[in-house]
Formats: C-alpha cells, sequence, structure tokens
C-alpha cells in the first residue's frame, strides 16, 4: 500500500513538473545609476543628464544636488539603459580659483529570469578630482563627459555597451 501511494505522489509530481515547463520565461531588468559631484562641479557648470530608458525612450534632467540616483526598469531582453551627463560652464567662474571638479559614481545592472537574479554587473566611476583653474574650466568641460551604462543581451546576460555608440538621445551631438 506505501508503494502505491508513492507511485502515486511521484505521478503527480512529474506533471506538475510539465505543466511549469510549458509556461514561457519572463524577464525583467533593473539599471541603478548614482553620482556624486563635488560642490565645486555644480558652482561652476550647469549639469544635464540624459537619461536612455530601457523602453528606448529618453528624458533630460538638470543636475541641482551634488548626488543623484535613477532606478530605470525594464520588462523585455534584450535592452539598454544608462545616463550620460553633459557640461556648460556658468558665466561667473573666477578665473584665478582652482576648482576641485570631482566625480564618484556607480552603475548595478540586473536581469531578472522569472523574478530570478540571471545576471549581474557593476562597475564605480572615480572619485576622481581634477583641480581646474578658473581660466582653464570653460576648456576642461567642454571636453568633458561622464557616461554609464550597460545592456542585456537575448540571453538575459548583463554586457558592456560603448558608450560612445549608444544614442542616449542625443542623435550625434556629441560626435
Amino acid at each position: 500500500m506505501l508503494a502505491t501511494i508513492g507511485l502515486s505522489l511521484s505521478a503527480c509530481g512529474e506533471g506538475n513538473n510539465n505543466d511549469k515547463s510549458e509556461e514561457p520565461d519572463t524577464w525583467a531588468t533593473s539599471y541603478v545609476v548614482s553620482i556624486t559631484f563635488k560642490p565645486d562641479f555644480l558652482e561652476v557648470a550647469e549639469i544635464t543628464a540624459h537619461i536612455a530608458n530601457p523602453d528606448g525612450s529618453f528624458s533630460e534632467e538638470k543636475i541641482l544636488t551634488q548626488s543623484t540616483s535613477w532606478s530605470l526598469k525594464g520588462n523585455k531582453i534584450p535592452d539598454k539603459a544608462g545616463v550620460l551627463f553633459t557640461f556648460v560652464p556658468r558665466a561667473d567662474i573666477d578665473p584665478y580659483r582652482v576648482y576641485n571638479l570631482g566625480i564618484s559614481g556607480t552603475i548595478k545592472c540586473s536581469s531578472y529570469k522569472n523574478s530570478d537574479v540571471f545576471s549581474y554587473l557593476g562597475t564605480s566611476v572615480g572619485p576622481d578630482n581634477m583641480p581646474v583653474k578658473g581660466d582653464r574650466v570653460a576648456e576642461y568641460l567642454t571636453k568633458e563627459r561622464v557616461t554609464m551604462v550597460y545592456g542585456v543581451n537575448a540571453e538575459g546576460t548583463v554586457v558592456e555597451v560603448n558608450s560612445k555608440t549608444f544614442d542616449l538621445g542625443l542623435n550625434g551631438v556629441l560626435e
């Protein structure tokens, strides 16, 4: 009698496995971008974040505080997301002062298969401390930009993305 019950339970268990394998996998992605600018950076530059969302949409935000972060969510693979920071010099820069234009930040990307982490990658930028004399700030800022971008390929693996070839909504303006 126990042997019969054991076989019945096994048969039920096998039936559940077959039902589960017929369901398609669900995928999601998460990108977390965080950045901190030294106070001098905000003093000498208007900073804009150009945000590329996993769904392919773009937005811009003016940076008004030292530290900012974004959490970008996707619901399919493959996708890509990230943030590009551009800098425009302010008019009232003291030409004789030395400014500390430091930046630090992180980007973390995860892909989820059926709600479980499938792949993860993270990178840090900085901390960077660049002393720049006021009369050279405009030259420095027009050459400087910070890009943090990742992607998730069709297999669900987080991959690095060449930020020079990824548009980020600027349509090649920075080329």
